[in-house]
């Protein structure tokens, strides 16, 4: 058991390491841009469930553990990277954008 924890650990770190190529997370955001030139009325089902799958990829690359196996080091550069990746790709301005629109009359639920 342990040792498919270890394995899953493994696997999760690959998985996140993918997505420090600048490319990967320029398409997510670019994946994004459309749904967030809409607001409110003009912003479709669609639009939401995009921008709620990307974040959600997000939130869970930066929730993936790094393996305690590599040093504490290797860790923490891993999980820098990705914010400095982030940064570099407007993730961070998407964030930014999306909660400064959220308390917007136009978007409040019917």
């Amino acid at each position: 058991r342990q040792q498919n924890a270890r394995a899953q650990l493994k696997h999760l770190a690959a998985y996140k390491a993918c997505f420090l190529d600048r490319d990967v997370i320029a398409t997510l955001v670019a994946s994004v841009q459309d749904a967030l030139l809409r607001t409110g009325a003009r912003r479709t089902e669609s639009d939401n469930h995009v921008i709620e799958l990307v974040l959600a990829l997000l939130r869970n690359l930066l929730a993936i553990r790094d393996d305690p196996h590599s040093s504490e080091k290797q860790r923490a550069q891993t999980h820098e990277k990705m914010i400095v990746v982030f940064k570099e790709e407007y993730v961070l301005d998407m964030v930014v954008l999306l909660a400064q629109d959220i308390n917007a009359r136009e978007n409040a639920p019917l």
